[in-house]
């Protein structure tokens, strides 16, 4: 009998379980089956379907939440929203408080906003989490502070009407917005360039009031680089901010910044050229901070075209990898020892591949001459021991040339692997990994995020697509999708445009607005704008936040229709009670969620395009995909 196996085989069984139903139905068999799936089954499909995506251990929810958000991605399951500051809002030093925030105004265009979030757990619970989103408006800080649970509100419940918020639709969240700006500081001169959280490092953070200051470094084009201490209680008042460090930059503009992973170096781009190191202090006091290491990467060369610095980032807590353009080997590594950086990079890759051709395109240089091109963003993936390397060895490069080259310290060639639009071929602007599964790259133009699977050693192990064609063949009441049938579940990359369809967005009122009644202008410069940033707060986050020009949106991959979402976000998710379909008002309460399009590349080497409906119109089975979330609908005659 299965139940009379010790443990340990049963592991090993557990490892050829598909799904986390399997498990539940294997817990009902037996009271020991049942003891085994909860003390290490749950565990066992998390780790083993879910390698590269860490997560707290609370397992059955995990296995839940993990497989649901696989599901979701696979079946383009996604709701997007137009994030602004609504309610009470808290500006910072000032200490007053605003109903309204108002966009940086009297600049010929938007302001470029730099994101960056985390999420930590707030107690022993899987829903209690608190997620700090914090952006740029210009010269301006925003920062978004949701706390969701009990514990991590005290005093909240779900019916208390005072703490709704409209970005909290369908969570039990207390949600609070907080402005900081520089004393002195002007629009259209300090605009902030780039920002990074000095996150805790603790697993789990406990609401208390020492820990209600968030650290951040930002540095500006104007040259200032500054460690900030803000208060992000909602009573905070006047000098609730503290400038704990100066770092000296000699007015150079910050063209990109990245923390060490332990929070003790910070590693700047000043100018056109130099890269350089600064110590990061813990002690919570103003001083100025000198670099303890500086490098001229261009070494004052200036043959050839124009060249300057792009973006630094920190593969391991000895190498530091640095993007440049445009040249023929625009990517330098540089070693890093408790002296500062080495004087000379220990490796340079150009962008020639090793491939068929993804980079033999007609309007590069013909093969006599170098190709040249620009390194923008640099993520690195994690490290994991099935894939066999230390942490910093493989990382992602999102160029000019629109293609995304996937490195290896180890290999002798300039990258193993690469991903590319083969119909948008415009510059990656920001890159975002979830793990080692997925991958989200800015596009330059179109107001468009492409997503791929990575396919790398330690990626995904768990295809949802794959299970479903497993499963019972009987017929499907759904129509038809001739793509869908004709290609399988092995469809390519797919590009979303994150600029709303004309007149898409309902109000409480059943009217049809653009996002926050943007002007005609603004929605079209919205429409044609690039992906500056992307951020996610952890890899198990069902969100990712896009800064586009003027505004954030928000993508939640989940279903508007799935009655048994992610714990995290079902627990004020109501039913019908004769259909038991999904209550979109309680889903969608502000009538925020945006409709969007996308595209997505066949096996055939052709394009798909499909446009969603409102979370109201789901339900109407009329027209849906076999495939697909139910908002998905193939695209009327359509144009942007």
């Amino acid at each position: 009998m299965l139940a009379d196996l010790p443990f340990e085989l049963l592991s090993q069984i557990a490892l050829h379980l598909p799904t986390a139903q399997s498990f539940y139905y294997l817990s009902l068999t037996c009271r020991r089956l049942c003891q085994f799936v909860a003390e290490d089954g749950w565990r066992t499909f998390a780790q083993h379907r879910f390698p590269s995506i860490p997560t707290a251990p609370h397992w059955k929810e995990a296995s839940h939440a993990l497989s649901t958000l696989s599901r979701n991605w696979d079946r383009r399951a996604l709701a997007a929203r137009y994030i602004h500051p609504d309610g009470l809002i808290l500006r910072l030093p000032e200490g007053q408080r605003a109903q309204k925030w108002q966009k940086p105004q009297g600049q010929s265009m938007g302001f470029q906003p730099v994101i960056d979030a985390y999420e930590e757990w707030a107690s022993d619970r899987w829903a209690s989490r608190r997620e700090v989103l914090t952006f740029s408006a210009g010269a301006e800080l925003l920062f978004r502070i949701k706390d969701r649970g009990l514990e991590a509100a005290p005093g909240f419940t779900p019916h208390n009407a005072d703490h709704r918020h409209p970005d909290s639709e369908r969570y039990p969240a207390r949600v609070h917005w907080v402005v900081y700006k520089p004393p002195e500081a002007r629009q259209g001169l300090d605009d902030v360039t780039c920002l990074r959280l000095l996150r805790s490092l603790d697993s789990v953070r406990l609401n208390t009031a020492a820990e209600s200051y968030e650290k951040l470094i930002f540095g500006t084009a104007k040259g200032d680089l500054k460690l900030v201490s803000i208060s992000l209680l909602e009573d905070a008042g006047n000098g609730s901010d503290v400038t704990n460090a100066t770092f000296a930059t000699n007015q150079r503009p910050v063209r990109s910044m990245d923390l060490i992973p332990d929070g003790s170096r910070l590693a700047t781009c000043l100018s056109d050229s130099t890269l350089a190191l600064y110590p990061v202090p813990t002690e919570n006091e103003n001083q100025r901070i000198t670099p303890s290491s500086e490098v001229d990467v261009l070494g004052g060369r200036t043959a050839g075209p124009p060249k300057r610095l792009w973006s630094t980032r920190w593969l391991s807590s000895d190498r530091l990898a640095v993007g440049l353009g445009p040249c023929d080997k625009p990517l330098h590594v540089y070693q890093v020892t408790e002296s500062g950086l080495d004087a000379e990079p220990i490796r340079k890759f150009g962008i020639d591949g090793t491939e068929w051709g993804c980079d033999d395109r007609i309007d590069l240089r013909p093969e006599a001459a170098k190709r040249i091109s620009s390194v923008y963003p640099i993520v690195t993936l994690p490290a994991t021991s099935e894939a066999g390397h230390a942490a910093g060895n493989v990382f992602l490069t999102g160029c000019y040339d629109g293609i995304i080259r996937l490195h290896d310290l180890r290999s002798p060639h300039a990258h193993v692997s690469s991903y590319w639009d083969p119909i948008d071929d415009s510059a990656i602007y920001s890159l975002q990994a979830f793990g080692r599964e997925r991958l989200a790259a800015g596009s330059a133009q179109s107001c468009a995020v492409k997503f791929f699977d990575l396919r790398v050693s330690g990626g995904r192990a768990y295809h949802y697509l794959d299970i479903r064609q497993a499963k019972s063949k009987s017929s499907s009441t759904l129509p038809r999708n001739d793509s869908f049938n004709r290609h399988g579940p092995d469809r390519r990359g797919w590009n979303l445009f994150l600029a709303p369809r004309p007149g898409n967005v309902e109000n409480s009122r059943g009217s049809r607005r653009h996002p926050y009644n943007a002007g005609r202008r603004e929605a079209q410069r919205a429409a044609e704008s690039p992906i500056y940033s992307l951020c996610s707060p952890a890899p198990y986050s069902p969100s990712l936040f896009a800064g586009i020009e003027n505004n954030i949106v928000q993508i939640d991959f989940t279903s508007t229709t799935d009655k048994h979402p992610d714990p995290l976000l079902s627990s004020e998710l109501s039913e019908h009670r004769k259909s038991g379909h999904v209550d979109q008002p309680t889903w969608d309460s502000g009538g925020r969620v945006v409709n969007l399009a996308m595209y997505e590349h066949t096996l055939t080497g052709g394009i798909d395009l499909k446009v969603q409906v409102s979370p109201s119109e789901a339900a109407n089975r009329r027209g849906m995909l076999e495939g697909y979330d139910d908002r998905w609908r193939e695209s009327p005659k359509w144009r942007r």
